[in-house]
């Protein structure tokens, strides 16, 4: 799912809670983990190219499925699992607002990406040594593209 598109899931999310009378530090919380969460992205793209500031690369890149592995450390059912016991524990307006955050950036990226069922389990992501063609079932637009990249044929 693309940035702009968790930015405005991420308002209404926000504001829907908001509007059912969550705090507002909850609704901001909330909103800005919502698409915040995708700066992992920047991580794994840097490790591929480590000297690129270009952002139209960057997005070019991500979207099109070129990174050879794909670690997406925070895009972890395990991690979300932790900040939902931790947000229980504490009950914290604002771990509870990154939670729900949290949540809805990978329930949207689930409905929104072609991705496998097991994709956003980090466990799952190491047992296919982060590869990006055995995590994603890349769309074929893209598979070409995928394929030159990594050097081999993607899998569907």
């Amino acid at each position: 799912m693309r940035l702009h598109h968790h930015i405005a899931l991420s308002g209404i999310v926000a504001a829907a809670s908001y509007l059912v009378g969550a705090p507002p530090r909850l609704a901001v919380a909330a909103f800005v983990t919502g698409f915040m969460l995708d700066v992992d992205h920047l991580a794994d793209y840097w490790r591929e190219y480590p000297t690129s500031l270009d952002v139209r690369h960057f997005f070019k890149t991500c979207e099109e499925y070129r990174l050879r592995k794909v670690y997406l450390w925070l895009h972890s059912i395990e991690l979300l699992a932790l900040m939902l016991l931790l947000a229980a524990v504490m009950r914290n307006a604002w771990v509870y607002g990154i939670a729900l955050g949290w949540f809805q950036h990978l329930l949207f990226d689930y409905i929104g990406n072609d991705v496998h069922t097991k994709s956003y389990f980090f466990s799952y992501r190491w047992s296919k040594g982060f590869a990006n063609e055995k995590i994603f079932d890349i769309p074929h637009e893209y598979r070409q593209n995928a394929e030159q990249t990594h050097g081999n044929k993607a899998s569907t």
